[in-house]
């Protein structure tokens, strides 16, 4: 973790779901778009141009697939990524990195609908409801983000319950979260 010159710790993050990092409304026409907001809970109101998030502690660097290699996006502090058939299978081959990985899918609080794979036999150690502004939450909440870079499971699921108290759906921690703290970190093994 660095330190800037405010005092803020530096958090990364890796967002690697279009559905928090892109405009939908230039890749199709508006029948199309309005299927991914009615159907698969597209909100225009995303991520998409922001680098950075701030709270009085911490700043928190967003970084997307533009930023890094396929492996290297694990090495930061969290992802963030959705549940198609392909993100699956990268979470699934990343397993062994020891990344917290959130999932951001509208299968939220069930199995996936590609696989029927578990949150957590996926290798996902938190399920975060599809709605943006559960993600700004989490990702701006201080208790959270020193749990995280601390790599502490107490900690964490601490900051979970009470980041949870605002959210109308929780975010959940899965078994998962246990295995991937217990492995070493992948940008602390190279």
């Amino acid at each position: 973790m660095k330190m800037v010159a405010t005092n803020q710790k530096i958090v990364k993050v890796s967002l690697l779901t279009p559905y928090l990092i892109e405009k939908l409304e230039d890749r199709g026409d508006p029948k199309w778009v309005q299927k991914q907001k009615d159907t698969y809970g597209y909100d225009p109101n995303n991520l998409r141009g922001v680098r950075t998030l701030s709270t009085l502690d911490h700043q928190v660097i967003l970084e997307t697939k533009d930023h890094h290699t396929a492996c290297n996006a694990f090495s930061n502090d969290i992802v963030v990524i959705g549940s198609t058939r392909g993100s699956e299978e990268r979470v699934q081959s990343a397993k062994e990195y020891g990344t917290v990985v959130g999932r951001y899918s509208i299968f939220y609080g069930g199995p996936s609908g590609y696989t029927n794979n578990s949150v957590s036999q996926t290798g996902f150690a938190l399920d975060i409801p599809k709605n943006v502004d559960a993600v700004k939450a989490l990702l701006t909440h201080d208790g959270f983000l020193d749990a995280i870079v601390a790599r502490e499971e107490g900690q964490i699921r601490s900051a979970l319950d009470d980041l949870n108290r605002g959210l109308p759906k929780p975010v959940l921690a899965t078994e998962y979260l246990t295995i991937a703290l217990g492995l070493p970190k992948l940008g602390d093994t190279i």
